[in-house]
Parts: C-alpha cells; sequence; structure tokens
C-alpha cells in the first residue's frame, strides 16, 4: 500500500505499536505533549483512521506503548509511568470503542517498566516487564 503519515504534531513521536483485529488496526505510540510524555493512539476502521486521541492524561510521563488485540475485539495498551516509582499501566479499548480506567498491572516500590502484551485465543491478556530495584 502507500505510505501514510501518522501524524504532523511537531513533537517527537517514538515506539510505535500496533494491533488488529476483526479488519480493526490500533495504532499507540509515546509523545510529547504537554509538557510530558503520553500515549496517544488512532483506530483504523472502515477504510478510515480516526483523529488522533490520548490514552494517557496523567502529568506523569508515560513511555514505551505496546498493543494486543483480544478475540472479542477489544484493544489492549499498556506502557509504563513514573508517578512516585516506575509502575507497568494498562487501559482496554472495548469494541464498542470505549476506554476502561487505568489498571496497574505492576505497581511496587521497585522499578517495573519494558512492558510486552499479548492475548491468547481464550481472550486472557499476558504481560512480562523488567523488574530492578
Amino acid at each position: 500500500g502507500r505510505t501514510e503519515r501518522w501524524t504532523d504534531h511537531a513533537a517527537p513521536d517514538i515506539l510505535p505499536s500496533l494491533a488488529a483485529s476483526g479488519g480493526r488496526v490500533l495504532l499507540v505510540w509515546q509523545t510529547l505533549r504537554r509538557d510530558s510524555f503520553d500515549i496517544y493512539y488512532r483506530l483504523h476502521q472502515n477504510g478510515v483512521w480516526s483523529a488522533e486521541a490520548a490514552v494517557t492524561a496523567n502529568a506523569a510521563n508515560d513511555w514505551e506503548p505496546v498493543a494486543a488485540a483480544s478475540s472479542d475485539g477489544a484493544f489492549h495498551v499498556a506502557w509504563d509511568s513514573y508517578r512516585g516509582s516506575y509502575d507497568v499501566l494498562l487501559r482496554t479499548l472495548s469494541r464498542s470503542g470505549t476506554w476502561s480506567p487505568e489498571i496497574a498491572v505492576a505497581a511496587s516500590p521497585s522499578l517495573e517498566n519494558h512492558a510486552s502484551l499479548a492475548a491468547d485465543a481464550g481472550g486472557r491478556v499476558w504481560f512480562t516487564w523488567e523488574i530492578g530495584p
């Protein structure tokens, strides 16, 4: 297919991740907006990309998004964030287009970052991440 520009914002847009399910594609990436790094997304469905929008809006920095699609058509997005310590967080975009609240997947005084994410045929979501001191 042809090359498409997925964002035209002047800020750096880095670390894209894609997930696909049922003819839909979710694109997530890390970007510098509102004086902190946030996670943004666009959804491709019915041949059209949505406008970009925020997955995260916390004043803390959010990094390294990863995306996975589950068998029910939902998209899951995990990332790490520094909110007093480095933690791994998750939000889910339902098939109907509603985002879940943030869920802390790994939250302790230790460093938790560099998440990986997958969904199996049974709809279970699997995570891995690094743990440091």
